[in-house]
């Protein structure tokens, strides 16, 4: 199966309703009004379509993304995306990073002001490098522990580097490097 297609009489796309498969394009219909953390556990989607008439969420331009309107939250990426400028938090398992990656840097655009609970989901051979953007306001570091492991260095804004030195000090993320930005 290639393609999947929720139907009008899906209002709810539950956590782990795609997980490790090799679906390539889905389809949403305009009547999803909640799409859960983690309800596409997979790297291989190339294609997200929402019927234009969605209320809640959207796909913004050359983004490969869904976004959840009233939030600007980032609900989950597709194969090769671009974190949207329009975003302001990662949701929770929004962005899963595999050993097949393309890249083993991600750069948050800045604009997010929030990372919320486990947004990026590491495989724990990527390891990744994560750029952090001065609008962040919130972290929500207490979830990070079991993807800490694979990011092995964090990149913060020049003269930021006292915001996120906190991050230091969580005895799970002692490997990890907080280097001021170029």
């Amino acid at each position: 199966m290639k393609k999947l297609i929720f139907p009008n009489t899906c209002i709810n796309i539950r956590h782990r309703a795609i997980e490790d498969s090799n679906i390539e394009e889905v389809y949403i219909s305009r009547f999803v009004k909640n799409i859960e953390p983690g309800a596409f556990l997979t790297s291989t989607i190339d294609k997200f379509i929402i019927e234009p008439k969605n209320q809640y969420y959207e796909i913004p331009a050359n983004s490969n993304c869904i976004v959840r309107k009233r939030l600007a939250r980032l609900v989950v990426t597709g194969k090769n995306f671009l974190i949207p400028s329009s975003v302001k938090q990662l949701g929770s398992l929004s962005i899963l990073i595999n050993r097949n990656s393309i890249s083993k840097v991600l750069i948050i655009p800045e604009g997010v002001e929030r990372l919320c609970p486990l947004c990026i989901s590491v495989s724990c051979y990527s390891n990744l490098e994560l750029h952090l953007p001065s609008t962040i306001k919130r972290i929500d570091y207490q979830e990070w522990t079991d993807e800490c492991n694979s990011i092995k260095k964090i990149v913060v804004p020049k003269g930021h580097k006292k915001r996120f030195s906190m991050m230091k000090h969580l005895k799970e993320l002692k490997h990890i490097t907080v280097e001021v930005g170029e």
